[in-house]
Formats: structure tokens, sequence, C-alpha cells
């Protein structure tokens, strides 16, 4: 699993009313259906406010910004998002929220990055000095075993296609790799990880920060301690909101990027019976038999 972000993605903050040149105005901001639902729900003055600034036609719900009425409704009297100042940023729909960052995908790859469209992004991007003149340099380190190499060499293709990016390959030995991702010893590292047993839980520990299988060093208390509530709850319903939270988590802060998947092709003789499908890929002899034609 590769996550891949420039410096300043997690560097990145709205300027609000101390933008020149503010995204809240002459656009059409598409509403997801979720929070178009919440909105169209929401009782009080708020809730009144939105549903006056809502356009909805065949396609959904939006807002939309015209000459006559460039910037959006919600900003009070000092230019500040009425929606945030009462709900959070939790609270905006999903391209308020996530403007001006994006994502890119090439094949199997997922790059992202903050618009230049935004005056805050061009600043630091300024700050950084990160120009196609000046571009980001990365050293991918990865096992130099041959299946590693080929799936390495791609990403690295796929890497080199933006001019912002200077990539250089760096194979090594499976006992160097190991070495270096416990000491924290790269820049961009090719993983790879499999769930020994069936169950949420095995995939969400990679990111609980006691769990020994957090190579990344990722540390959060709010996900540790829905970790270890998920870990002592009796109640099927509640691991299971809880597992939906933690889920939630790792996308919002995009924490992990699915790359590769191993297959196994399996020929079973038509004359095999017992052979059962499971998530884990695993066939017991114990449960199989051969159907003798008579």
């Amino acid at each position: 699993m590769i996550s891949i972000y420039p410096t300043i993605y997690h560097e990145f903050q709205c300027k609000t009313n101390r933008c020149e040149n503010t995204c809240c105005q002459l656009w059409t901001i598409d509403i997801d259906e979720p929070t178009a639902k919440r909105y169209h729900a929401m009782t009080g003055s708020l809730g009144e406010s939105l549903r006056q600034a809502i356009t909805v036609d065949d396609e959904g719900s939006h807002f939309v910004f015209s000459k006559t009425q460039p910037m959006c409704p919600l900003l009070n009297e000092n230019g500040l998002c009425k929606v945030v100042l009462e709900l959070g940023e939790e609270g905006l729909c999903d391209t308020c929220h996530m403007h001006p960052r994006f994502y890119k995908y090439i094949e199997d790859l997922e790059l992202c990055g903050v618009g230049l469209s935004c005056e805050a992004s061009v600043e630091l991007l300024a700050q950084n000095k990160i120009d196609e003149r000046h571009p980001l340099h990365l050293n991918v380190l990865y096992d130099d075993a041959p299946l590693h190499v080929n799936i390495a060499q791609r990403l690295v293709g796929q890497l080199t296609q933006s001019d912002m990016l200077r990539v250089d390959a760096q194979p090594v030995s499976w006992q160097t790799l190991q070495t270096k991702r416990q000491k924290g010893d790269f820049q961009v590292i090719r993983s790879g990880w499999c769930a020994d047993f069936n169950h949420p839980m095995a995939f969400l520990s990679l990111f609980y920060s006691k769990s020994p299988d957090n190579k990344n060093g990722y540390a959060n208390a709010e996900y540790d301690q829905l970790f270890e509530q998920a870990l002592k709850s009796l109640n099927e319903k509640e691991r299971s909101e809880i597992y939906l939270k933690l889920s939630e988590k790792i996308q919002q802060e995009n924490l992990a990027l699915p790359l590769f998947q191993y297959t196994t092709p399996v020929y079973l003789s038509p004359t095999i019976m017992g052979a059962k499908k499971n998530p884990v890929g695993v066939i017991y002899s114990k449960d199989l038999w051969r159907k003798v034609e008579s």
C-alpha cells in the first residue's frame, strides 16, 4: 500500500475571508445526496437558509451562483461560512469539504494534490519552490525480487508522467527493505500485506498505534480509542458501527492506497465435490470428495 501526496497537501488550509479570490462565488456546486437529504431535513434558521440557497433539478441538488448573485448566500457579513461556523467542516457537502484537493487516477495509482485555482495552494507551492523547473524529487524503495521489481517499475512509470515529479527507483534486498521500513528511512516504500483471518479488525489493526503490524507510523488518539472500544465490546451492532467509523477515518485521511492484489488460479476436476468459496481462498481437503460415475 502506498499513499503519495505533495508536501503541501497536509499543509493546506483555507484562507476563508482573507482570500482575495474566494471559491465561494460564480460556479455551480453539486451537493452529494446524503448531505442534500440532511440539508433538506435540517431545522432552524440555518436549515431555512440552506433550503433557500439550494436549487433542485433532475440531476440532484446544487448551489448555483450567477452574475446577479455571485457570492454564496451562506456567507455571513464577515465573509465566513455559516455552515462551518454552526456545524464545523463535517457539515459541508463533499465538494466544499474537499476543494481544492483532487485525486488523479493513472491505471491503478492515485495521485493526490491541491488545485492551483486556489490562492492558498499557489502560495504554498511558491513557498516550497516546487514547479516544472524545480520538481519534487522522490525515491521509491522496493524489494528486488523479480515480481516486485515489475510492479515497482510500473508505479515509477506512472509517477513520472507528472512534470512536477522526478522519481528515482531503488531496489534493495528484502532484509534491507524491512530494516529501512522499521527505521522509517524512506520517502516512498512499496508494502504488501495479507490478512491472517477474515475479520475487519485484521485490516483496521494496521493503523492502531500499538499494533506490531503498524508499519506506517500512523498514530491517532481517537482512532486508538475507537479500536480499543471495539475490542472490549460484546455487542455485535456496536462493534459494526465502530468498524464503520474506523474505516471512514482511514478513507478521510487517505491512509492507505491499495495498488495490487495477488491472485492464485485454482483448477478443479468436475468430479471433485465439496469445494466451497470463501473470502480467504482456502480449500479444506476434509470437505472434498470425488463423484464416481457408475
